[in-house]
């Protein structure tokens, strides 16, 4: 079964940083969900939130975003 670390946290508290680092401690990949974010819903709702209402709309979602996610990048 494939493994994998999830950080959460708020806008700017180092949750890219801290990801990338213990991603390359540990020999894992690094995706970064407002990478998904973008390419997916660049043009639908989410994208359009975060461009009307900010980060506080968005992360409403983000447990959404983040299932739809895993579903479409499970290993198993």
């Amino acid at each position: 079964m494939a493994r994998g670390i999830i950080i959460f946290g708020s806008s700017g508290s180092g949750k890219t940083t801290l990801g990338k680092l213990v991603a390359e401690k540990l020999k894992l990949p690094y995706f970064d969900i407002d990478d998904y974010i973008y390419a997916q819903w660049a043009n639908t709702l989410p994208c359009k939130v975060l461009r009307l209402n900010g980060d506080e709309d968005l992360n409403k979602n983000v447990q959404i975003i983040v299932h739809e996610y895993l579903k479409q990048n499970s290993q198993g």
